[in-house]
């Protein structure tokens, strides 16, 4: 193999790994958007004690499931499952590294009176 095939393999290994890291970008971006349009029902059923966060980094319900409140869950829960993994993939790094992390970034922002569920299991109530 030649300098020249060398640096060709080099140039579509470059470009090829731009375009993954564009894709994830955009995935991410699209997810953001489905994040920002569920956020006030999410918020609703916070306020509400339906559901709230977990330390693994997810929503759960607090005492028993409400069929109401399950599509919301439930979207949040799986795209929130794909963000983990698009930015482990991005920072090098665990999927569950990045969901400790926005657990613990969501528990620093809850408001009074959310719940919280700490790791050992139990939920608190923001105070």
């Amino acid at each position: 193999m030649n300098l020249k095939h060398i640096c060709t393999i080099l140039l579509v290994a470059m470009i090829g790994s731009l375009t993954f890291a564009a894709a994830i970008d955009d995935e991410i971006d699209a997810l953001q958007k489905e994040f920002k349009s569920r956020y006030p029902e999410l918020r609703e059923w916070k306020k509400k004690g339906v559901i709230g966060e977990t330390a693994d980094g997810y929503v759960a319900f607090v005492k028993s499931e409400d069929a109401n409140a399950a599509k919301v869950v439930n979207a949040e829960n799986s795209d929130r499952t794909r963000l983990y993994k698009l930015l482990a993939e991005k920072e090098e790094t665990t999927a569950e590294k990045v969901a400790e992390r926005n657990a613990r970034r969501n528990f620093r922002n809850a408001e009074k009176g959310e719940y919280l569920r700490e790791k050992d299991g139990n939920w608190r109530q923001q105070k």
